[in-house]
């Protein structure tokens, strides 16, 4: 979980808008 939330804030920093990241990591979980 911990690997998840950082991947997240690392997206973030590196300019992505959150709405992209969490519908990108949306589609990776229903795989």
């Amino acid at each position: 979980m911990c690997e998840y939330i950082q991947k997240i804030l690392d997206e973030i920093a590196s300019g992505q808008s959150l709405t992209d990241i969490l519908a990108e990591h949306e589609r990776i979980k229903e795989r």
